[in-house]
């Protein structure tokens, strides 16, 4: 069970750093 909520976190994180990284680079090219 903890090891599926660390899991979950963990793509969570990743999801939102990405959507940042997109969110930049985006802004970046315009």
């Amino acid at each position: 069970m903890a090891s599926t909520l660390t899991t979950s976190i963990i793509l969570l994180i990743c999801l939102l750093h990405v959507r940042n990284t997109i969110s930049t680079d985006s802004r970046v090219t315009n």
